[in-house]
Parts: structure tokens; sequence; C-alpha cells
């Protein structure tokens, strides 16, 4: 299951951000090409990523962090921030917090560039580990599929039966 928290800039959410933070595996934190990365943006993503630290509380930071860099679309003389401005950014965040798990891709929405890869590429980062039931649920899929086949080759040595006796 996907769900999406748009972060604001109010103090007051905090609360809400921290407790969204712990019950998320995976962190899709979005930068944007038309929007400046001013003082006051980049106080505010750290002020972000360290409520997020915070919430994971853990002894090494290796939860799912992936970048986007949205709007890529545009034309770079349209842009008002540059990609690579941004990507040096993100690269100081990364330092910051320590994070151990992270990618950072460009996209467009618009164009759908790249759209399906992060979805994709944020489940390849995920610790499935934390989900002891999964190997159950594969065990049940791989006895279940083992069965299927029995029935099939039962169902086919029926109906060869069937036309021997004709």
């Amino acid at each position: 299951m996907i769900e999406l928290l748009k972060l604001y800039t109010h103090d007051e959410y905090t609360a809400l951000i921290e407790h969204a933070f712990k019950r998320y595996n995976s962190i899709i934190y979005l930068f944007s090409t038309t929007y400046a990365l001013d003082e006051k943006r980049m106080e505010y993503t750290k002020r972000i990523f360290n409520i997020l630290v915070r919430a994971k509380d853990r002894e090494i930071n290796d939860f799912p962090v992936l970048f986007a860099i949205n709007k890529i679309d545009i034309p770079e003389k349209e842009r008002i921030e540059s990609v690579e401005s941004i990507i040096s950014f993100i690269g100081t965040i990364i330092k910051e917090f320590e994070l151990k798990n992270t990618a950072i891709f460009e996209t467009s929405a618009k164009q759908t560039i790249n759209m399906n890869q992060i979805f994709e590429h944020v489940l390849k980062m995920e610790d499935w580990s934390q989900f002891p039931f999964l190997n159950a649920i594969k065990e049940i899929d791989e006895r279940d599929g083992a069965s299927i086949e029995d029935m099939k080759t039962w169902k086919d040595k029926k109906q060869r039966k069937k036309c021997i006796l004709c």
C-alpha cells in the first residue's frame, strides 16, 4: 500500500509528520526545478529529515529514501533551480543525516519520465526481512502451485484415458 503525505512548512504539523514517518517504510522526497532552493527551503528540508531520523530511531539510517527531482521536462533556461544544484544539496542531506539506502531520480510527471521506475526502485530498496509473513506466503504459493500442477496432470491423464476408451 502506498500513502502520500504532503508536508507543510507549519510547525504545528511536526507531530503528524513524525507519526507518519514512524509508519512509513520508504520515503520519496520530491524536489522541483521550478522552486528556488533558497535558505528557507534548505532549512525546512533539513528539519524534515531531522524529524525522519528521530522518528525512525535506528542505529543505522538504512531505511529507503528516494529523492525525485521533478519537472526535468522544462527547458534549462526556464528552470528556477538547476538539477546539479539540487543533486548537490541532496548529497549534503545524505551526508549530514548519514543515510545509507538512497537513490536519486530525475523525473517528469507530465511526460511520465521515470515515474514507474521510482516505485519499482523503492520496492527493490525495501528490506523485506522485516516482514516474516512473506516467507509463509511464498511457501503457500509454492505449495498451491504444485497442487495446481498435480491437478492439471491428473486432468490430462483423465482426458487421455477417455480418448483411449473411445
